[in-house]
């Protein structure tokens, strides 16, 4: 419950109104916040951004949901606009909307408030709003500009993943739901004595108290100078990277780093994605200026 809670506060919850469990990461957690939502509003078609995970498509086929993949703007953010579009060719249905807080592909985090301000322009009254925080969570709620990200701002729902940014050494994550709605999916007495409200059913015993060892130790205040130390990181080298010529660009509040790509040895070396024009070098913890400054300092000399 101390790892829990800690979550709940994190995300801006208000505590004993909030259920929540520790996943196996946040595909789990996705499922789980859909799962709910849509006995909620049986009818509803599952909306996100051509960025979001790719669990989210998997999930929608796998709880038989339309899906709708919604354009994203330039800098990889859900247009809210084509959202409004999208929902108004399903008039009369209920709208599941995962806003993604930092993509996989650059760690862009979709506007939440302009999600909800899309469902009000939309006259959609049965919505849920699901936000898929398991990378850019904690980079959003410590940054120089915080960003809108959780429950408090405007989310139904919350998936977070512990293995990233907070390094549990084993994949874990968070799924935190309104307690009132768990009620539609919850089996009470039925698993050896005790209510069955999850996805596995049985859990790892392990990675929760892993989670709760590394938020001892780092407590809060650790945890946003590791998140500020990521931001510093990244625009450390944005700006070396623009210095040689490369030309790299960042998504608000995120800490992938895109920018013009050198040939694949040096990418598998440096273990970059690579696209066809395109290399993202993803700054995590471990991630320091030093690496940063050798990497250009490399591709100065190739």
């Amino acid at each position: 419950m101390s790892v829990l809670d800690f979550f709940i506060g994190l995300a801006g919850g208000e505590p004993g109104r909030v259920f929540g469990y520790l996943t196996s990461g946040g595909t789990e957690g996705n499922m789980f916040a859909v799962w709910v939502a849509r006995e909620q509003h049986p009818d509803a078609v599952l909306y996100a951004s051509a960025e979001a995970h790719y669990s989210l498509p998997k999930l929608a086929r796998l709880l038989r949901m339309p899906y709708v993949a919604v354009k994203t703007r330039a800098d990889g953010t859900m247009d809210t606009s084509a959202l409004v579009r999208e929902l108004a060719r399903h008039p009369g249905r209920a709208a599941v909307v995962t806003a993604t807080i930092g993509t996989t592909g650059r760690g862009a985090v979709d506007d939440l408030p302009g999600v909800r301000r899309a469902l009000a322009a939309a006259g959609v009254g049965r919505a849920w709003v699901h936000c898929d925080a398991a990378f850019g969570g904690l980079l959003a709620e410590f940054c120089d500009e915080p960003i809108p990200w959780n429950l408090a701002s405007g989310a139904d729902s919350v998936a977070m993943s512990g293995h990233k940014v907070i390094g549990c050494p084993v994949p874990c994550g968070v799924v935190l739901v309104p307690e009132s709605d768990v009620v539609a999916i919850r089996e009470e007495g039925v698993a050896v004595g005790s209510d069955d409200d999850t996805i596995t059913g049985s859990r790892d015993a392990l990675a929760p108290a892993l989670l709760w060892y590394e938020l001892r130790r780092l407590g809060r205040r650790g945890l946003a100078d590791r998140a500020l130390q990521c931001h510093r990181t990244a625009a450390h080298a944005e700006r070396e990277l623009a210095r040689l010529g490369r030309n790299p660009s960042r998504a608000r509040g995120g800490t992938i780093v895109l920018f013009d790509a050198p040939p694949q040895d040096f990418c598998h070396r440096w273990h970059l994605v690579r696209d066809e024009s395109h290399a993202a070098l993803v700054v995590m913890p471990h991630v320091t200026e030093r690496h940063i400054d050798r990497l250009c300092a490399e591709l100065a000399t190739g």
